[in-house]
């Protein structure tokens, strides 16, 4: 099992949760272990990816140039992958 995969197992737990019910002791736990440790990591990773994304001076994203352009033209920022993120945070 990936770390990935870890964190969606712990999350899976408390989602759908009833509002008038106490969270069983399991369910303490991952909402603790979430808030812990996962957190903290997935905010890592999601600034190591957009730290790798940022534009050059022309505002373009070299990043993604050189993946997502076989001609090697650059893409324009925020290139498909910052948009992306920015997308599944609700930003966009």
């Amino acid at each position: 099992m990936s770390e990935l995969d870890a964190i969606k197992a712990r999350a899976a737990v408390v989602a759908g949760k009833p509002d008038n019910r106490e969270p069983t002791e399991k369910e303490f736990d991952a909402l603790i272990d979430g808030a812990v440790h996962d957190v903290p990591r997935l905010v890592a990773v999601v600034e190591a990816v957009l730290g790798q994304h940022e534009p050059d001076v022309f505002g373009d994203c070299d990043t993604c140039g050189s993946s997502y352009c076989g001609d090697f033209f650059p893409v324009e920022y925020p290139c498909p992958t910052v948009a992306a993120i920015h997308q599944a945070l609700g930003e966009e």
